[in-house]
């Protein structure tokens, strides 16, 4: 990952009745590049080991690019939420998603 202005951004991830869900993998995308965060895990480039929620919902991300991300969320029983991030130089960003 080359050096680019970042922001902090974490997920929540919920059922269509507002429990938060653990063990959805978010495939988030960097618009701009194409560039995935799995693949930046995968080449050893983020200091994280999944890009799967935790116990409460949740998925913290080390800092990454600013810029238009998009993401995909799908559960374990395959349902899917998913939706477009704009992610601002410097700017801590809790996303909020919903999977039906």
């Amino acid at each position: 990952v080359e050096v680019r202005r970042t922001g902090h951004l974490s997920m929540l991830i919920y059922d269509g009745r507002g429990h938060p869900i653990s063990g959805v993998e978010i495939d988030l995308r960097l618009i701009s590049t194409g560039e995935s965060v799995a693949d930046w895990i995968a080449e050893g480039l983020l200091p994280i080991s999944s890009a799967v929620t935790d116990a409460s919902g949740r998925l913290a991300l080390p800092p990454v690019p600013h810029g238009s991300w998009s993401w995909t969320a799908v559960t374990v029983n395959g349902r899917v939420g998913a939706g477009m991030i704009e992610l601002s130089p410097g700017e801590t960003r809790e996303v909020v998603g919903f999977v039906q």
